[in-house]
């Protein structure tokens, strides 16, 4: 069903249909073909694959969105303790990574980590899939400076996507009991950076991990109230004592994100004013969901550095 559905799109043909790509289409991965001592591939390390094959051979991305969503919640939920609305998500990630990143499709011919079908005369065998064919962003080296203090709050928005996805790897690997330090080499195998751009280190993903688990622990508890409806003017409800608690709750995690983002610029001498404008033309709110102001991020600071 997959493989036809596939075989319709028009940049899809029997030259750049290969071997290892209808496999895992028909197949996903074959758990026989691994021994106790082998890693086997997660879901993440398949949605990566076929998304670089499908930048590789210049599907649109949308298009591969939509094969893609379809493709990881019929195959490879096996595979996955996730439930299909996350795996959605998490391939909507993984796909605008790659499209808008320069990792590349690799082919590594009979030793592929999916133990994936190979053969010879596929057109990519002779080169491993290592000759690049477009680079979208140029990377910035490492010790380039940037003359603009908002060049930071950039860079990090530039990496965010990737940041997501390496995160999403980072539990998946944790609920498989792999440790911290066998992590970290595998986010720098793959090529991901921290959401400053930089190489992953053990003090980094303690650091995030740290900062992930305070951003998603349980949700606050909520008065159990039913409002009563006055059938008056407007047919106005009452307030629900609960309904600040649920507001907070659901602008937490970015207003912690955003907060982030404000401590390490106030360091570097970004005047709150510009702080306050990259912050609202980026879609951070408040922790009550509303519209950053200098006033505001003031109030903000101040209880920040009381705690």
């Amino acid at each position: 069903m997959h493989l036809k559905k596939l075989q319709e799109f028009s940049e899809v043909n029997d030259q750049n249909l290969f071997p290892c790509i209808i496999d895992l289409v028909v197949n996903g991965v074959n758990p026989d073909r691994f021994s106790t001592e082998d890693r086997r591939p997660d879901r993440q390390d398949i949605t990566q694959h076929l998304a670089s094959w499908f930048k590789y051979i210049e599907v649109p991305s949308d298009l591969c969105k939509v094969w893609m969503n379809e493709y990881c919640v019929d195959m490879l939920s096996a595979i996955s303790s996730s439930s299909k609305s996350t795996i959605r998500h998490s391939t909507k990630s993984n796909i605008k990574y790659i499209y808008s990143s320069n990792v590349i499709f690799r082919c590594a011919r009979e030793n592929n980590p999916f133990k994936a079908s190979c053969n010879p005369n596929c057109p990519v065998y002779e080169s491993s899939g290592a000759e690049e064919t477009k680079k979208v962003h140029n990377e910035p080296k490492e010790s380039e400076e940037t003359s603009n203090p908002l060049d930071f709050l950039l860079l990090r928005d530039r990496y965010k996507d990737q940041f997501n996805v390496a995160m999403d790897f980072v539990n998946d690997n944790i609920k498989k009991g792999v440790t911290q330090k066998k992590i970290v080499a595998l986010l720098n195998k793959n090529g991901f950076k921290s959401r400053t751009g930089k190489i992953w280190t053990f003090s980094t993903l303690s650091s995030e991990l740290r900062r992930y688990r305070e951003n998603n622990r349980d949700a606050v508890k909520v008065y159990d109230i039913k409002p009563e409806i006055l059938h008056r003017k407007d047919n106005e409800k009452i307030p629900n004592p609960g309904d600040s608690l649920l507001m907070r709750d659901k602008y937490r995690n970015q207003f912690n994100e955003a907060m982030d983002i404000v401590n390490d610029n106030v360091k570097r001498g970004v005047k709150q004013k510009h702080i306050v404008d990259f912050l609202n033309n980026k879609g951070f709110r408040t922790r009550t969901g509303k519209k950053w102001t200098s006033s505001i991020l003031s109030v903000e600071l101040k209880r920040f550095n009381k705690e």
